[in-house]
């Protein structure tokens, strides 16, 4: 097994740091990235050139608080719910996921899991998952895991998690070496731990460890020194220059060098520790809060004014400066929310919305029952913003009225046959609904559903039963009926889970334990690779030129560009392939040819023709035979043809 270096690690991590297409670096292609913006999510998958080994990079969060973005105030949200010692589920969930998809594609090919500070975080997470088969790995300024620090994967041993001693990130965690152990609310790291840099450095973390006082007040009281150090310890370059001095070698200059989330200035990052902790504590400087509950309820076809649950003021009290505009979005679910005549549902953001516009702003709950999440953002006239409130709307049918116990009715309740087949597909979290799970009661009672408790006996293998986010092994028939629980599949490759149950009535009748099936679709299978484009390229003599996708183009139905391999057989007798402008490859995929990322580089004193040749496979094991791709190679003249990567922004709700 083949170790990717500590370089390659901090390469990947600056990598998937990005606002557009993530590109390759030295020795490593793309093969494969994910985009979850409600989430607050990104990877990507990269492929060492020579070895084959596989490192699996995660995103650090946005703590820019000038970034309103989707992605950026999701991953705000994240960070909240680790410092509060809740785990971001559905990030940790997209993490697995994405990992057990990438082991699918690469086959016995090693896999390593890499990231910096919340991408750290998703790497341990994804390590420790349940029938994980990462070997690996190394994080840099990462929390430590909510929960007890074990892990099921013998592998995870093999993870390192390097933690400068004045990073406030990456010692927030129970391990004995942590400096904020006392004060984390989160458990330890998985695998093991590394202090690196200058130990003076985390002077201010211990005072503020041993400090008495709540974990609240105490950080809050060192705040402003903690940020200062986090602006410059917790940052990617920092780690860099951390583990050359470590072993001894030089700073690498960072490929692809993005700011990994803490760019911004210690002011900037002060406010994010306080608010994070306690919204009404003392702030440290001029800035907007916004308060709201984190759950609330409401029944279908109802509207309730957004300010009945949400209100920001500026901070301190007496500030001359005031709230200028609201964020407002459904992250999850549903429901819509309404300002004046425009409705602003899942993956649509009302921006810019005034005071006056928000005081009559709704929440449209709408006729479907479940669970809606909804995150409110303000900003004031000096362009500061607050972090996001996010209150999880439980949306139910107007329940019944609670029927009296008869104990002398020993009828159990009856669990209806409902002929339907649930069915998913790896990765996935359908919804339980009454379509799948439904039990009658007969008994002289007549009890609601909010009365018939299911109970798990035997819980699912290759998932969880979720309610609200948190894993549940108990819920009520209201709860089926109303759309509120959901199986999520944690991403392993299987063809069918079950879980066992019971159903009891206020009475104590208990009805027979029952199986309930889950059906698991493989993912998708392709068609056979298909040649749509293949019409050469030209380029001057002794010139690179980029070869895109109006040059060459595969298709095959059911599969992504990352899935579609072009390798070269043959030639060319003049160039050379490269990727990103300076690798030379024999392989490549049609993702890359996508990005324009792939070009031809003529090196030869000879015009006239130059071609080479390629075969195509993909994932699904089906191939393409043989192709000649031709190439003009005009006489040296004033050509001068420049490869450039494009310039991309992140495109929202991708």
């Amino acid at each position: 097994m083949s170790q990717p270096s500590w370089e390659d690690f901090i390469n990947a991590c600056s990598a998937v740091a990005t606002y557009g297409p993530i590109g390759a670096f030295s020795g490593y292609s793309l093969i494969d990235s994910q985009t979850i913006s409600f989430d607050g999510f990104q990877a990507a998958a990269f492929r060492n050139n020579a070895t084959g080994a596989v490192i699996v990079a995660f995103e650090a969060s946005i703590l820019d608080l000038a970034d309103e973005s989707i992605y950026a105030i999701a991953s705000r949200l994240d960070d909240a719910l680790i410092f509060n010692g809740s785990a971001p589920q559905r990030l940790f969930n997209d993490a697995i996921a994405f990992t057990s998809r990438v082991q699918a594609e690469v086959g016995l090919n090693p896999i390593f899991v890499t990231g910096h500070s919340m991408g750290g975080a998703e790497a341990e997470a994804a390590i420790a998952a349940s029938g994980s088969t990462a070997v690996g790995g190394m994080t840099f300024g990462a929390p430590g895991l909510p929960g007890s620090g074990l892990s099921s994967n013998l592998f995870s041993m093999n993870l390192v998690n390097y933690v400068d001693y004045g990073d406030w990130v990456g010692n927030y965690a129970k391990d004995s070496s942590s400096e904020l152990n006392k004060k984390a609310k989160v458990g330890p790291h998985i695998g093991s731990v590394v202090s690196v840099g200058t130990p003076s450095e985390g002077v201010n973390l211990v005072a503020a460890n041993n400090d008495t006082d709540s974990v609240y007040t105490d950080l809050i009281s060192y705040s402003v020194r903690i940020a200062a150090q986090l602006s410059v310890d917790h940052t990617l370059l920092n780690y860099d220059i951390d583990l050359s001095s470590l072993f001894g070698a030089g700073t690498i200059p960072i490929e692809n060098a993005q700011s990994g989330g803490a760019s911004q200035t210690a002011s900037q990052l002060a406010n994010i520790i306080v608010a994070s902790a306690n919204p009404l504590s003392p702030p440290t400087t001029t800035h907007p809060v916004v308060t709201g509950p984190s759950t609330a309820f409401t029944y279908t076809n109802t509207t309730t004014p957004l300010s009945t649950w949400f209100s920001a003021s500026e901070t301190p009290s007496g500030s001359v400066h005031r709230i200028d505009h609201y964020t407002a979005f459904i992250v999850s679910g549903t429901g819509s929310i309404l300002v004046g005549s425009q409705s602003f549902s899942l993956g649509h953001a009302a921006t810019n919305v005034t005071p006056a516009q928000f005081a009559t702003a709704i929440f449209n709950a709408g006729s479907t029952p479940g669970g809606n999440q909804i995150a409110v953002v303000a900003f004031d006239d000096l362009g500061n913003s607050s972090v996001a409130a996010e209150t999880t709307v439980t949306v139910t049918t107007p329940p019944a009225s609670a029927q009296p116990i008869i104990v002398t009715d020993h009828t159990p309740p009856t669990i209806v046959a409902t002929g339907q087949q649930l069915v998913t597909g790896v990765g996935s979290n359908p919804t339980l609904s009454s379509s799948y799970l439904q039990v009658a009661d007969s008994n002289s009672a007549h009890y609601t559903p909010e009365q018939l408790t299911y109970t798990i006996t035997s819980n699912p293998s290759h998932g969880y039963l979720i309610k609200g986010g948190s894993i549940v092994t108990s819920f009520s028939q209201a709860d089926i009926n109303n759309n509120l629980i959901e199986y999520q599949e944690n991403g392993t490759i299987a063809s069918s889970e079950s879980f066992s149950y019971y159903v009891t009535d206020p009475a104590g009748n208990r009805s027979a334990t029952t199986s309930f099936t889950i059906s698991i679709n493989a993912p998708p299978t392709s068609t056979h690779p298909s040649l749509m484009t293949n019409a050469g390229l030209s380029v001057g003599q002794g010139q690179t030129a980029l070869i895109t996708d109006s040059n060459l183009f595969v298709t095959d139905t059911g599969l992504n560009p990352w899935q579609i391999i072009y390798t070269v057989s043959g030639g060319p007798a003049h160039g050379q392939i490269l990727a990103d402008g300076i690798n030379p490859v024999s392989w490549f995929t049609q993702q890359q040819v996508d990005l324009g990322l792939i070009s031809y580089q003529n090196i030869g004193n000879v015009s006239g023709t130059d071609n080479f040749n390629f075969t195509v496979s993909d994932s699904a094991g089906s191939t393409l035979g043989q192709t000649t791709f031709g190439i003009n190679v005009i006489p040296q003249n004033n050509l001068a043809v420049s490869v450039e990567r494009q310039s991309w922004l992140r495109k929202f709700g991708q």
